[in-house]
């Protein structure tokens, strides 16, 4: 599910695009859509511009919060978006990572073990509340970001394709979808849509930590690269969009001609 490469259009223009093509391509288990929320502007605004087409949409919310307990005030987050929640009427869940997860996750970054850990815990609360539609708010910057952070990182073609609007995942054996309806917007446009709505945001302060490596790239390197190319986060999202067809493609021709050109046998694959 593409809606095709473009940046702009409002909040909940892209929101009702992206959960009405889902509708239509796919049968969701339920009309009940889990909305992760850290209490950021983007994610913030994702909730709002749903809770604006609930009625339109005919669905149901669930706010999920993960705190990821790597700084010594996360909780305040948990109790903005617990109060952010209560105060539009969505029923919510609170989510915290104990030592024990990080030292289950001890081989990964800590970046990454949180975003494991946040992962886990948002299929749990999908199936908890028998879903299996979970929104997330990622933006156009947040895609320039994966792209070149795959890029640096010496990625093969698909990881350049950087996020789809859609995503499977398995969690503890269901299949459940990942809807990104903000990825055609840039971060100051959540922020903007907030601020007309009248609530702000909160800040996460480990945001300006470049030892952090994605936050390294966008306060240093995308800032020099904007220096030979102005429209730098657009030309990566065009080529994490012009990837992505191209990989569709090649899974498109692959599955047509899988079946006639191998023959799955008891002793083996030919």
């Amino acid at each position: 599910m593409d809606s095709g490469f473009r940046l702009g259009g409002s909040i909940e223009a892209n929101i009702l695009e992206t959960i009405t093509a889902y509708s239509k391509t796919e049968v969701p288990r339920s009309n009940l859509y889990v909305v992760a929320v850290s209490g950021g502007p983007d994610s913030v605004a994702l909730l709002l511009g749903l809770v604006a087409l609930q009625s339109r949409l005919g669905i149901k919310l669930h706010v999920a919060h993960y705190n990821h307990n790597l700084r010594s005030n996360s909780s305040y987050d948990a109790e903005f978006v617990t109060k952010l929640a209560r105060g539009i009427g969505i029923p919510s869940t609170i989510g915290t990572a104990t030592e024990e997860d990080y030292k289950r996750l001890r081989n990964l970054s800590p970046e990454a073990a949180a975003r494991e850990l946040r992962y886990a815990f948002l299929g749990h609360i999908a199936q908890k509340f028998g879903t299996t539609s979970i929104v997330i708010g990622h933006t156009a910057d947040d895609q320039a970001e994966t792209v070149l952070l795959h890029l640096v990182r010496g990625s093969a073609t698909r990881g350049l394709a950087g996020m789809a609007t859609k995503r499977n995942f398995v969690h503890n054996g269901t299949t459940l979808t990942l809807l990104r309806p903000l990825l055609n917007l840039t971060h100051n446009e959540t922020i903007a849509y907030c601020k007309q709505s009248g609530i702000p945001p909160i800040t996460d302060p480990t945001n300006s930590d470049t030892g952090i490596p994605r936050n390294h790239l966008r306060l240093k390197i995308i800032p020099k690269l904007s220096t030979l190319n102005p429209k730098i986060n657009l030309a990566l999202r065009r080529l994490a969009y012009g990837v992505s067809i191209d990989m569709d493609y090649i899974d498109i021709q692959t599955d047509a001609i899988w079946g006639k050109a191998v023959s799955v046998k008891p002793d083996g694959v030919l």
